[in-house]
């Protein structure tokens, strides 16, 4: 499973400068290992980077990915209420060969 935390906080560096930052997090269904990392942003260049860097940090690719119908991942329903995903993201699971899914 696939998903963005949102943190709001404070740096060091910039005291009374409040941020928000994102956690990126994969959690492998099996064995519940989850591989985590906080970005500035939660968009999809951002989304499509972190799943390469998930898959070279885990040494492989799952199946299946599940998503929270976040925007950068799921655009919609069709008429019928199938669900479209962003053609970025179906060119990246058809390059590494995973299945995307919407929960």
């Amino acid at each position: 499973q696939v998903d963005f935390a949102r943190f709001v906080t404070e740096f060091t560096d910039a005291p009374g400068v409040i941020r928000i930052v994102w956690l990126f997090s994969l959690v492998l269904g099996h064995s519940r290992y989850i591989l985590a990392r906080y970005v500035m942003h939660q968009d999809l260049q951002t989304l499509l980077r972190c799943h390469m860097q998930a898959f070279d940090a885990i040494g492989g690719v799952p199946i299946e990915i599940l998503y929270d119908r976040m925007e950068t991942a799921v655009t919609g329903e069709d008429n019928e209420g199938h669900i479209i995903y962003n053609r970025s993201l179906l060119a990246l699971a058809k390059h590494f060969g995973f299945q995307p899914r919407a929960c």
